[in-house]
C-alpha cells in the first residue's frame, strides 16, 4: 500500500501553498518512507515549478540516505531554481565529492553558474559533465548553453545539434537551437521553433513554458508584432525563469495588476520601476500617456530618478520603491488600488507601430544645474558640443560585440569645430587620456561629477549638448527623453520594435543598426557624415 495516497498527493501538487506545505510536512514526518515515492513526488514537484516543496522532499531523502548522491544533487538543483545560490553550490559541491562522476550534479552546477553569470565556471562544469558521460544529450545541451553565454554561437549550435542527435526528442536542445536562431537574427526559423515547442509543452503544464513564451515574445517584438510580443513579455516575471534572464525585481502584491481599463477619479494606480536605469527611462516614455487619467498615479522609481520625475510629472506622486526583501519582495506600502510595472505599460499603450508616434520627450532638467553646466561649457564659445559614450560599464564576452573601443573613434574625433564631452560612467580615465594623446584632442569631463549616481548632473550636461553619439547604453534613452538629438549605434534587437529607420522610443534619436551577428564597431564609419548633418540641422 502506498504511503502517499492519491488524495494527499493531489493536496501537495494542486493545493494552495499553505495546504500543500501542510500536507507535505505530514508526509515527510512519517518515520518510514518509500524512497521510490519520494523520488517520484520530488520530480513531479520540480516539473510543475514547486521548487520549494521539491527541496523539502529531497532534503528528507538525503537525511534517510546521506551517502546517496541523487537526493543531494536534486536538492542543490531545487535550491538553485529558488535562487538560493550559495546553499545550492555548497550542496552540489558535496554531491560531487560523494561521486565525482555523477552527471546530474555536474549539470546542476553548470546551470547554477549560468544563473549567477559565472560563465567560464559554467563552461568548465559543462566540459566536466561531457567527460563524465559523452553519450548524454543533457550534458551536450549544457555545454551548448555555456558556449552560447560566452558568445561562441557556432560552437554552441554544434553542441545543441549533438544533443539532439543523442536524443531526437530533447526539449532542451530544441529550445536552445531556437534561441541560437534568434541570436543570429533568423526570425523566420526561430518563431516557428518557439511556437511549436509552446504548443507541445503547454498542455503538460511544464515549468519551462514561461521561458519559451518569454523568448518568443522577444521575437515578436523584433519583427514588429507588438501586441503579441508585449503579451508574452509578461512571462518575464515568472518565478520559473532563471535569475539572469527574468525581469526584475520580481515584486509581490496583494492588489491586482492594472489591466488597462479606464480608471476612475479617486482610484490610485502605482507604477513601479523595473530592470536597469536605462530601461526605466526608456519604458518611461509611456508615462506621458498616463497623464490624462482621472486616477491618482504613484511612481515608485530608482532614487536617482526621483527628483527629475517629480519635476517632469508634477501631477504624479513620485517616491522610492516599497517592498520587503525578506518576504520575497512583497509590497509594504498599500495605499493604491492597482499596480503595474513600467515595462508592462507597453502592452496597453504600444500595441502597433502607429502607437509609437504618440511617444515624445518627457524629462525636464533642473534649470539651476543646467545653467551651471552651461557656464562650465561657455569657455568653448559657440563651438558644437557632442557627448560620447562608447561602451557599457559591464562587459562580458557575450556583451562586448555591442560596444566599441575609443581608439576606433578617430574619424569621429576628426570632425572640425566639435568639442567632445564624456558621458561614459565608471573607470575610463586611462581610455580618455589615450584617445586625447592619439588623436590630438581634448575630451571635456569634470572630476566632481559622478556620471553613474548623479543623474541630475548627467541630465543637465546632456541638455546643454548639441548632440550625443553612443552605443546602446542608458545615454541613449536619457538623451531621447530630454529631446536632445543624437546617434545610437545598435545591434538589431528587440528594443527597436521592428523599426528600421528610427529609434522607436524617442524621435530625436537616429539609429545606425548593424546585423545581430555583427559588431557595433561596424557602425562607426557612418557616424561622421550623419553627425555633421544633425549638427547643421540644429545650427
Amino acid at each position: 500500500m502506498p504511503t502517499i495516497t492519491k488524495k494527499v498527493r493531489n493536496q501537495i501538487v494542486n493545493g494552495s501553498p499553505g495546504e500543500a506545505t501542510e500536507a507535505l510536512i505530514k508526509v515527510l514526518s512519517k518515520p518510514h518512507q518509500d524512497l521510490v515515492e519520494l523520488s517520484q513526488l520530488g520530480k513531479q514537484l520540480m516539473d510543475i515549478g514547486r521548487f520549494d516543496l521539491a527541496g523539502r522532499v529531497f532534503a528528507r531523502w538525503s537525511e534517510i540516505e546521506p551517502k546517496n548522491v541523487v537526493p543531494w544533487s536534486n536538492l542543490g538543483g531545487s535550491l538553485a531554481r529558488l535562487k538560493q545560490f550559495d546553499q545550492a553550490r555548497t550542496i552540489l559541491d558535496h554531491a560531487i565529492n560523494l561521486n565525482p562522476g555523477f552527471l546530474g550534479a555536474r549539470i546542476n552546477l553548470c546551470s547554477l553558474f549560468q544563473d549567477t553569470g559565472e560563465y567560464q565556471l559554467a563552461l568548465d562544469s559543462a566540459l566536466a559533465a561531457v567527460k563524465c558521460d559523452p553519450s548524454s544529450s543533457l550534458a551536450f545541451n549544457n555545454l551548448g548553453s555555456a558556449l552560447r553565454e560566452l558568445g561562441m554561437l557556432d560552437e554552441a549550435k554544434h553542441a545543441f545539434e549533438t544533443s539532439l542527435m543523442l536524443s531526437k526528442d530533447s526539449y532542451f536542445a530544441k529550445f536552445n537551437l531556437a534561441k541560437i536562431e534568434a541570436d543570429t537574427g533568423n526570425h523566420a526559423k526561430a518563431i516557428p521553433y518557439f511556437e511549436e515547442l509552446i504548443a507541445k509543452h503547454e498542455a503538460k503544464n511544464s515549468a519551462d513554458v514561461d521561458a519559451m513564451k518569454f523568448a518568443l515574445g522577444f521575437e515578436y517584438l523584433k519583427t514588429g508584432r507588438l501586441a503579441e510580443g508585449w503579451k508574452l513579455y509578461e512571462s518575464g516575471f515568472s518565478e520559473n525563469l532563471p535569475n539572469t534572464v527574468a525581469r526584475h525585481p520580481l515584486r509581490k502584491f496583494v492588489v491586482p495588476k492594472w489591466d488597462g481599463s479606464s480608471l476612475q477619479k479617486g482610484q490610485r494606480l502605482m507604477v513601479w520601476r523595473e530592470q536597469g536605469i536605462g530601461d526605466e527611462v526608456m519604458f518611461g516614455a509611456c508615462l506621458k500617456l498616463l497623464e490624462s487619467t482621472e486616477a491618482d498615479v504613484i511612481l515608485e522609481v530608482d532614487q536617482r530618478l526621483a527628483t527629475a520625475l517629480r519635476r517632469s510629472f508634477p501631477k504624479f506622486e513620485v517616491r522610492g520603491q516599497y517592498f520587503a526583501p525578506e518576504h520575497r519582495l512583497m509590497q509594504t506600502k498599500k495605499d493604491y488600488d492597482y499596480q503595474i510595472s513600467f515595462g508592462s505599460l507597453c502592452q496597453h499603450f504600444l500595441r502597433s507601430s502607429q502607437d509609437l508616434d504618440k511617444l515624445s520627450p518627457y524629462l525636464h532638467p533642473d534649470e539651476v544645474k543646467k545653467q551651471e553646466f552651461a557656464d562650465r561649457l561657455a569657455v568653448y564659445g559657440t563651438i558644437k558640443k557632442v557627448g560620447i559614450c562608447w561602451r557599457s560599464g559591464s562587459l562580458s564576452a557575450k556583451r562586448n560585440s555591442s560596444y566599441t573601443h575609443l581608439d576606433d573613434w578617430g574619424k569621429i574625433f576628426s570632425i572640425p569645430g566639435v568639442n567632445f564631452v564624456n558621458l561614459q560612467y565608471g573607470e575610463c580615465e586611462e581610455e580618455l587620456k589615450a584617445a586625447e594623446e592619439k588623436f590630438g584632442i581634448k575630451i571635456t569631463r569634470w572630476d566632481d561629477v559622478n556620471l553613474k549616481e548623479d543623474l541630475e548632473s548627467v541630465f543637465a550636461i546632456i541638455a546643454n549638448l548639441d548632440a550625443i553619439v553612443s552605443v546602446g547604453t542608458s545615454v541613449v534613452p536619457f538623451s531621447g527623453a530630454l529631446g536632445v538629438p543624437g546617434i545610437a549605434m545598435l545591434r538589431k534587437g528587440w528594443t527597436l520594435l521592428g523599426s528600421t529607420g528610427r529609434y522607436p522610443w524617442f524621435p530625436s534619436i537616429t539609429t545606425i543598426v548593424v546585423p545581430v551577428s555583427g559588431y557595433v564597431a561596424q557602425a562607426l564609419p557612418a557616424v561622421p557624415a550623419m553627425l555633421e548633418k544633425i549638427i547643421q540641422r540644429n545650427a
